[in-house]
């Protein structure tokens, strides 16, 4: 009984850091969150909740994503390089999971920080893998994350298509603020 009580708190602090991550990037307050979520996946790591690749997915994922909506928001461009770097160790690490969905939510995050460091050519190239990858997970709303990012980044009518495109999809799933639901799954620059 005593361990189904520990896995439970595990399992609290878990839902707790992808929610906190969640309201951080839709608020703008990423950057003033990383040393709770440090301190938290400290807590994730000492009850075993992230041996399962069923729950260190989800926890890479949000993490990767608060990094990155950390460095969009920080004008410490030191700050901002150190938040990439350890974004990209959480992406290369959630690539590397065996699971289908944490492969296709790689490329949507490696295509956003290739974004932030100014690399359009390689971010598009993960941005498309994304929206291949997130369509064939049946993930929708990260498939539109992509397409959102990619039109940004591509510019011009094409860009402004594709972009009116996810926000028209994003729409029909009743989210008001198409923009920041995209900006919460691939955290390039606030809307």
């Amino acid at each position: 009984v005593a361990a189904g009580v520990e896995d439970v708190g595990g399992l609290q602090h878990l839902l707790e850091l992808v929610s906190r991550i969640q309201v951080a990037l839709y608020t703008g307050t990423a950057e003033r969150l990383v040393p709770y979520v440090d301190d938290l996946w400290r807590r994730l790591e000492r009850a075993r909740m992230l041996d399962s690749v069923v729950h260190r997915w989800p926890a890479l994922y949000s993490r990767a994503r608060l990094l990155l909506g950390a460095a969009a928001e920080t004008h410490r461009p030191t700050a901002a390089r150190a938040l990439r770097r350890r974004a990209d160790r959480d992406i290369q690490r959630l690539a590397r999971l065996p699971s289908q969905t944490a492969a296709a939510l790689a490329p949507l995050l490696a295509g956003t920080l290739a974004a932030q460091r100014g690399d359009p050519r390689a971010a598009l190239s993960q941005l498309q893998a994304a929206e291949h990858a997130c369509r064939s997970q049946r993930l929708a709303l990260t498939q539109m994350a992509a397409l959102h990012l990619r039109g940004e980044l591509l510019g011009g009518d094409a860009g402004r298509r594709h972009q009116a495109e996810a926000e028209a999809r994003l729409g029909r799933e009743a989210i008001e603020r198409p923009a920041l639901m995209a900006f919460l799954l691939a955290p390039y620059r606030r809307p």
